[in-house]
């Protein structure tokens, strides 16, 4: 088997705003188990961000998450990266999160 697959936490993850994603992903994640198979964390001005893949069947985002007090991770519209397909060795992008104007700070 790939890896030990999590389920996570769904609630809450489509309120506001979509933030672009397409609305057929946001009905799948009220009605449908989400699941991780994959995560990242990568260390960034002193900072851990963590990403994850998460699988909502048939379709694959590409999340940044977070964890709640006890530990669960969780995620929000608006920290939804990508949204692809795999078939078979292809992978089919389906939504791309428009990037973001780098803030001053950085220049």
């Amino acid at each position: 088997m790939w890896m030990l697959i999590f389920v996570l936490i769904t609630g809450g993850l489509t309120e506001g705003i979509s933030d672009g994603v397409p609305t057929a992903i946001l009905e799948r994640l009220k009605t449908q188990p989400a699941y991780m198979v994959s995560t990242l964390e990568v260390w960034e001005n002193g900072n851990i961000r963590r990403f994850a893949t998460v699988y909502v069947r048939p379709y694959y985002l590409l999340v940044e998450f977070k964890t709640d007090k006890e530990g669960k991770p969780y995620f929000l519209n608006s920290d939804i990266y990508e949204v692809f397909l795999l078939k078979g060795e292809d992978i089919i992008t389906i939504w791309t999160k428009p990037p973001t104007s780098p803030s001053k700070r950085d220049n």
